[in-house]
């Protein structure tokens, strides 16, 4: 039996042996981390495409939601956008206005825009449109429509024109 005993004991030994190198092997062990990042750029776009009408626009004859351009945003941002405008001969008293080519403020007919339905505040400081938070990429567009009162006959002849910036920020 002493045989048998000293094998148990001797077994014994050698398994602690074993697991005592196991357990102090790892103790000088490093972990090695990768850190991973990335990022993804602001998508903050505003393109306004005219069409034939916005050339060929009946001032006397007038015009009601008259298709004359399309806005597209495209836009990432997390916070969502808005939008002003400005018109080259906006007046504070009259508004938005297309101007005689004569060059004298004398002779105006004045219009309003709508930009997808909402109604466009031309005083640059005011902004007319807001968007919703974004989730996901978006891309849209956005009618533009014109609406010119008719003059009935009051209205200098000449050609008229005005021009309008838009401008696009994040919330």
């Amino acid at each position: 039996m002493k045989k048998s005993f000293s094998k148990s004991v001797l077994v014994v030994l050698v398994m602690l042996v074993m697991a005592s190198g196991a357990i102090f092997a790892d103790s000088n062990a490093a972990d090695d981390v990768l850190a991973l990042s990335g990022s993804i750029d602001q998508i903050l776009e505003l393109s306004i495409a005219a069409n034939s009408n916005a050339s060929a626009i009946d001032l006397s004859g007038g015009e009601a939601d008259l298709l004359v351009a399309t806005g597209t945003v495209d836009s990432n941002t997390v916070t969502g956008f808005k939008i002003k405008a400005t018109s080259v001969n906006y007046d504070t008293t009259d508004g938005a206005r297309f101007l005689n080519d004569d060059g004298t403020a004398d002779f105006f007919v004045p219009y309003s825009l709508t930009f997808g339905g909402t109604a466009v505040v031309f005083d640059n400081t005011t902004f007319f449109f807001t968007s919703a938070a974004n989730t996901t990429f978006e891309s849209e567009a956005y009618d533009i429509l014109l609406t010119v009162t008719a003059d009935n006959g009051t209205y200098v002849a000449g050609d008229y024109d005005d021009t309008v910036t838009f401008t696009i920020e994040a919330q």
